[in-house]
């Protein structure tokens, strides 16, 4: 970068590497302004034009761009600080005595809320059920997300609380997991667990802000400096747009609304560089399907472990066909979340047909990608389509 004339801080005695066209290339010396943006990089012989800046001795560290993670849930992984952590726990017994201790430790929580288990990775690969918390808890509701964020663990209290009976039926895109008996377990697999969230307070424009100001603080501490968020609400875009106002996003967001539906027609137009340049609203986030763990996943072919479970696709083929259409006709990329082979073929099909079958500008693009059909792989290419 050429140098000029001002700049605020200049960082020397460091190792500064950075990408460029012609492949890696290295510095000592790293000059930026107060809003963080890069004027120079060079030798030390840089110092000499910059001779007012305020100089940061780097003792000979190594620096590094600050990584981008292209698919994260900032507003979840905030409000994950102060939940249940269940991540790695080891079995449902490791799981439930977290829940007695969370429980024990914050005896006002009105519900018991957190996130990370996966029965997968314990001895016994079972789904957990609300007895199981039920023998610690049972004055309270607990709603508990799977890791994956498709499946939910509720106890009793918070089944009674949503009206949930053995009749309740499950919701297209959903599954409420059930017993020999046909009696609800305690398990909700994706659009099923809406029964249930619906009955959870819900997080206000304060909590929120402390939330995503937590979540920025944590990514940051690790190196991520920028995020993708895969799917806001109205009010998680408001409040991101007030702190970027009050300078208060410390992170840069490229976020994607939550469907195609009310937040996009609200928001409107892609929202870019806002901020100071900290936050873009420039993307739509649709599901096709589940997730593996959960047999969600829109398959094929049956699961071999579940011969009558193909899992759940969310849409029909023209209803995604047509929620991709409006978002890109708006100027929204798409980024459609898609796990199984046949949630990725309809995503591909969706793409095609709003693309008139070559690549956009909009460069849309398919997280996860998981399980794809050899045949679809090449349509990634020929649609321009980023397997997120």
């Amino acid at each position: 970068i050429a140098a000029t004339a001002s700049a605020d801080t200049a960082l020397f005695n460091i190792k500064g590497y950075t990408s460029t066209e012609s492949g890696i290339t290295s510095f000592e010396v790293l000059v930026f302004d107060d809003a963080g943006r890069i004027v120079a990089t060079g030798d030390p012989s840089l110092l000499e034009s910059y001779a007012d800046a305020r100089r940061l001795d780097g003792a000979g560290r190594v620096v590094l761009p600050g990584l981008i993670d292209a698919h994260a849930h900032v507003l979840g992984y905030g409000l994950l600080q102060s939940e249940l952590d269940l991540m790695g726990a080891a079995s449902v017994e490791d799981a439930v005595s977290r829940i007695r201790s969370f429980a024990g430790d914050n005896p006002r929580a009105r519900w018991i809320q957190g996130r990370g288990w996966n029965q997968v990775l314990w001895p016994v690969k079972e789904f957990p059920t609300a007895a199981d918390i039920d023998k610690v808890v049972a004055d309270r509701p607990v709603w508990l997300r799977r890791v994956d964020g498709h499946a939910g663990w509720a106890n009793s209290a918070a089944m009674r609380i949503a009206g949930i009976d053995d009749d309740t039926p499950d919701p297209i895109g959903g599954k409420i997991l059930r017993d020999d008996n046909g009696r609800a377990t305690g398990v909700f697999i994706d659009k099923a667990m809406g029964l249930i969230q619906a009955q959870v307070p819900q997080t206000g424009k304060n909590e929120m802000r402390h939330a995503i100001q937590a979540a920025a603080s944590a990514l940051l501490a690790e190196g991520i400096t920028s995020v993708h968020d895969a799917g806001i609400n109205l009010m998680n875009a408001e409040v991101f747009m007030s702190m970027a106002d009050d300078g208060e996003l410390g992170m840069r967001i490229y976020a994607m609304t939550g469907g195609a539906g009310d937040v996009l027609d609200a928001i409107g137009k892609p929202i870019r560089a806002y901020g100071d340049d900290r936050l873009d609203i420039a993307a739509v986030k649709i599901y096709t399907d589940g997730a593996l763990g959960s047999r969600g996943a829109a398959m094929i072919e049956p699961y071999s472990d579940d011969p009558e479970n193909r899992g759940l696709p969310f849409w029909t083929q023209a209803e995604l066909d047509a929620m991709v259409a409006k978002a890109n006709r708006m100027g929204f990329q798409v980024g459609i979340h898609a796990i199984g082979d046949l949630g990725n073929r309809m995503a591909l099909d969706a793409i095609e047909r709003a693309q008139d079958g070559k690549p956009s500008p909009l460069r849309n693009r398919i997280e996860h990608s998981q399980i794809v059909a050899l045949d679809d792989i090449q349509r990634f290419a020929e649609l321009g389509v980023i397997a997120s």
